[in-house]
């Protein structure tokens, strides 16, 4: 059955078995990431708004605790900044009434400093919040905020996190070739770090297409690299691996591929699956040379070899 605002269950390193729960428009966002895997940034705002009936999502979630509960996290991440949603809090503390699992939550940390977002994410179990610079120009060319947001501003609102949260705190940190791996800003972002004291930092780095294609990744060396400088409280983040019913989405996939070339979006209104889901299913494939990617008047398209 179709969903249109619960994706998943997806195998996540970090949370096992995890459940989305999308409650923003696509791509809604405080940033415009240069390395976001949803996209660019449609609409770049700070204005907090109930961008859907909070109903339909909670009908929904009973909807799929009826048909399936193998979940281990359930996680309000998706297609733009989820604390956007000014209705968070009433739906987190539905999601664990109607599930009864641990929440997540993964922000870009752009409206921590905000008293009302503090209030409205305390259903949740786990954070995770990201911090990529801790200089205004490094910042600024990588997550390209909304006018008014400043890096400052990021780390106040992570400070307050820390000072009233009651769950756990998993920093994430993406470190982008040539943007924000130099000495300079990794001794900055490691001293930030020391005072932030998060349960958890996961080092990371671009693992699917970005939406500009000058962006690189860095290396598996440096990442391990990068871990010994945040310590034992660090991991690498790998990237995505076959999930349990990923085959059977293949065979569909290459059956639909076998009569043209198609774009995400397309094979995500075959599938009945999130744009996120598919995309993750796509560059599995593509990884074991079973597609390739062409890009064609601005658009991506995956075809078989």
């Amino acid at each position: 059955m179709d969903y249109r605002f619960i994706f998943g269950p997806v195998p996540s390193r970090r949370l096992g078995l995890s459940l989305g729960i999308d409650v923003i428009p696509k791509k809604t966002c405080t940033f415009d990431c240069i390395y976001c895997e949803v996209g660019r940034t449609t609409n770049k705002t700070v204005e907090r708004s109930s961008f859907f009936d909070p109903q339909a999502i909670v009908e929904e979630m009973k909807r799929f605790s009826k048909e399936r509960k193998n979940v281990d996290f359930v996680t309000f991440s998706g297609s733009g900044e989820p604390t956007l949603c000014k209705n968070i809090g009433y739906l987190a503390r539905r999601a664990k009434e109607i599930f009864k699992k641990p929440l997540a939550l993964i922000t870009n940390s752009s409206l921590l400093w905000r008293e009302d977002v503090l209030e409205d994410i305390e259903a949740f179990d786990v954070v995770m919040p990201s911090l990529d610079a801790c200089t205004q120009e490094v910042f600024e060319r990588i997550n390209r905020p909304a006018e008014g947001i400043t890096v400052e501003l990021i780390k106040e609102g992570l400070l307050k996190l820390k000072g009233r949260f009651k769950g756990s705190i998993y920093l994430e940190i993406l470190f982008v070739k040539g943007v924000n791996n130099m000495p300079r800003e990794v001794e900055l972002l490691k001293e930030f770090v020391q005072i932030l004291k998060p349960h958890k930092v996961h080092i990371n780095t671009v693992f699917r297409p970005p939406p500009e294609r000058w962006v690189k990744r860095v290396d598996d060396g440096e990442l391990s690299s990068l871990k010994k400088v945040f310590g034992d409280m660090s991991e690498v983040c790998s990237p995505f691996k076959r999930e349990p019913e990923a085959s059977g989405m293949e065979e569909v996939v290459i059956k639909a591929l076998k009569v043209r070339p198609m774009t995400v979006e397309d094979i995500s209104k075959v599938l009945g699956k999130s744009p996120l889901v598919v995309m993750k299913i796509l560059e599995f494939m593509v990884s074991k040379g079973l597609l390739k990617k062409e890009i064609h008047g601005g658009e991506v398209f995956f075809r078989l070899f």
